[in-house]
């Protein structure tokens, strides 16, 4: 192999070569952080339903309350039978499951969504945690509040709010709602006082006859990541009216704004890869019928095919390592970039039920943003690059297959 050769041809083609390697390096870095974006979706459509610590909520679908008077359950919020949730329980993705039982109170003047909690569940401990004055537990009597129903109902510690039959003493009042208005609730009460309200409300127990065997109308589920099933179809099997949220309600969402991993940017990314692939095996073959009175005469002062396709391979390898190196260094600076970057996820009304009817009550934001959970990944990296510059050398040798044609007299005529 001549190094002083391989350096003059390079010089000579330094525009070719440069453009070329460019473009081969731009087009891994992007397609890199696709890959692993592709490979993080799960972990980006999970992000929601992470901040309270489950990764899937099942509601059922009901009726829609005759009138808005007393304590009432939006229609996406039926109640769940003790048979269903123990069903929901037993399925193979399910590691633990806890009930909530949420409803809308109206009275003369206020709206409020209140949420029954049960002392020992993880949203119990979630909202202790975020609790200023470290309540330990809700008691029948007890209420936790948020700042928002606070100041539009002129609330504080120690008043009394009245729901239904039953009054409760305010403990505390949250800075802030610690589910993002995920099952948005005004006021937190124990389970065992929802229930009692909820069995003595009329607007219920005409529609559901029932309600004294519900274990809830939100079942929270912490789910095995591993178990790879249709979430959906194995909780709509037990019932078809139960509603699921988990990744999947949010992975078309991460789709559409991650471009790079969308149906048009997968396009748009195979249309670009054929096309250098394109451009590569032009570079290469012209490179080969522009040089054949050079290949001609290295065979005739006694170079071997096989001394011929060393150059000319590690002419490419080194094109290759390049654009790989370079690559590698561009989807770095794009992944410090990325990790900066927030993305936005709607929920669902569903899970964030407020009466249509109520503007303001409606005006809550229903989005939740985080950072994009990716990074340089250098084991990928280093696997990537191996997979590129094993497919491009490849079809480097396959070209080179037309050294043998070209004859060492060939061009000396």
């Amino acid at each position: 192999m001549m190094i002083r050769y391989m350096t003059s041809y390079f010089l000579s083609q330094r525009y070719k070569t440069t453009a070329l390697v460019v473009s081969l390096s731009i087009y891994f870095a992007v397609l890199l952080i696709a890959f692993v974006l592709l490979r993080a979706i799960p972990d980006i459509a999970a992000l929601p339903l992470k901040s309270i610590g489950v990764q899937t909520i099942v509601q059922k679908t009901g009726e829609i309350p005759e009138q808005m008077i007393g304590v009432v359950f939006p229609h996406s919020n039926a109640p769940i039978s003790e048979e269903e949730y123990q069903k929901l329980s037993a399925l193979e993705f399910t590691e633990s499951a806890e009930a909530v039982l949420f409803f809308w109170f109206f009275d003369e003047s206020y709206f409020k969504a209140v949420s029954g909690i049960k002392p020992e569940s993880d949203v119990a401990k979630l909202i202790i945690d975020n609790s200023p004055n470290t309540v330990d537990s809700l008691r029948l009597n007890d209420a936790i509040i948020t700042s928002s129903l606070s100041e539009r109902q002129n609330l504080a510690i120690g008043d009394n709010i009245v729901i239904g039959h039953m009054t409760f003493i305010v403990r505390d009042v949250l800075e802030k709602h610690p589910s993002a208005n995920i099952v948005a609730s005004d006021i937190y009460i124990s389970f065992q006082s929802a229930f009692d309200l909820a069995t003595a409300s009329p607007q219920i127990t005409n529609l559901y006859s029932d309600i004294s065997q519900t274990v809830g109308n939100v079942v929270l589920l912490k789910t095995n990541p591993s178990v790879m099933v249709d979430k959906e179809t194995a909780v709509k099997d037990i019932n078809k009216k139960l509603i699921v949220f988990s990744e999947q309600s949010f992975t078309e969402e991460v789709n559409d704004q991650l471009a790079l991993v969308s149906n048009a940017g997968q396009t748009l990314l195979g249309i670009v890869g054929t096309l250098l692939i394109i451009a590569f095996c032009l570079l290469v073959f012209y490179n080969l019928k522009t040089r054949e009175t050079e290949i001609a005469t290295l065979r005739k002062i006694g170079w071997k095919l096989a001394d011929l396709r060393l150059q000319f391979g590690a002419e490419s390898a080194i094109i290759l390592a390049t654009s790989l190196l370079l690559g590698n260094v561009m989807a770095f600076i794009g992944f410090q970039y990325l990790k900066q970057t927030t993305i936005e996820l709607a929920l669902p009304w569903d899970i964030t039920a407020k009466p249509h009817f109520l503007m303001e009550e409606n005006a809550i934001d229903r989005t939740i943003e985080a950072a994009l959970p990716v990074n340089y990944e250098p084991i990928i990296a280093v696997l990537a690059s191996g997979a590129m510059f094993a497919f491009f050398i490849s079809i480097s040798l396959l070209i080179f297959q037309q050294l043998k044609n070209i004859k060492p007299y060939d061009m000396a005529k």
